[in-house]
């Protein structure tokens, strides 16, 4: 029956409506966030990472075989018709450009909820990775056990001082504020940066050349500003002016 579907699926559907009761996919757990806003459109591979860290509006097996027949799919609010929903598709390709265009870099947050982080480090897990260390994540309720097992396991390099072993918890309400705190920094607050390029020689030329061409400076007559209002290096005259 799921390949008569499949194939049928491959065949007609240009499009798959999952019709639901929120108008989209939100950028974090409304019920955590109150600022939250709805995803125009997402890629797969992002829909399916926020199924799996507590996305309800979609399951990730849903995503398999439409994205493996690139039909998209539009989350839409049934008690909502004037929302437009999300649409989860493959990222548009700027055929001029070549590169990949999705409205935000970052689409959503998400916290796991009763969950512990164990780290294990020092001399004597040179080779397990680079940092001579190893993070994981355990179940809140899982934390003794797992202390235990590892000083039972690892008891003579812990006595000799060859690996340590650290539990990190926190509150629900610590993780809920550092999710509001991290999410109103990407969705509420613009951020003026000051920049100062000192030489736009080959190396300062190049990345001024590379903003202009991101479009998000208006950079397009800076050359013609160094010839007309550029002036010689003085570096005593540069330090005067920062101190």
């Amino acid at each position: 029956m799921f390949v008569e579907s499949e194939m049928r699926l491959k065949k007609w559907a240009g499009q798959v409506t999952i019709w639901t009761d929120v108008d989209g996919v939100y950028s974090a757990d409304p019920r955590k966030v109150a600022d939250t806003v709805i995803l125009n459109k997402l890629s797969y591979q992002e829909a399916w990472e926020k199924s799996y860290f507590g996305a309800n509006v979609l399951h990730p097996r849903t995503i398999i075989p439409v994205m493996h027949y690139g039909i998209p799919i539009v989350i839409r609010n049934i008690l909502n018709l004037s929302a437009p929903g999300t649409m989860i598709c493959r990222p548009s390709i700027d055929e001029n450009e070549g590169s990949q265009h999705l409205d935000s870099p970052v689409k959503g947050f998400a916290t796991i909820d009763n969950v512990a982080l164990i780290n294990v480090e020092g001399t004597g897990m040179a080779g397990a990775s680079s940092e001579h260390s190893v993070c994981f994540a355990v179940p809140e309720k899982e934390v003794e056990a797992v202390a235990e097992a590892l000083q039972s396991r690892f008891l003579h390099a812990l006595d000799a001082g060859h690996l340590s072993q650290r539990g990190y918890t926190y509150k629900r309400e610590d993780c809920i504020r550092a999710l509001k705190a991290v999410h109103s920094r990407f969705y509420l607050s613009r951020t003026t940066i000051a920049m100062g390029i000192i030489g736009p020689g080959l190396i300062g030329g190049t990345l001024l050349d590379q903003l202009r061409d991101q479009g998000n400076f208006d950079l397009s007559r800076w050359r013609e500003l160094v010839k007309e209002e550029g002036e010689v290096a003085d570096m005593q005259k540069l330090l005067t002016r920062f101190m």
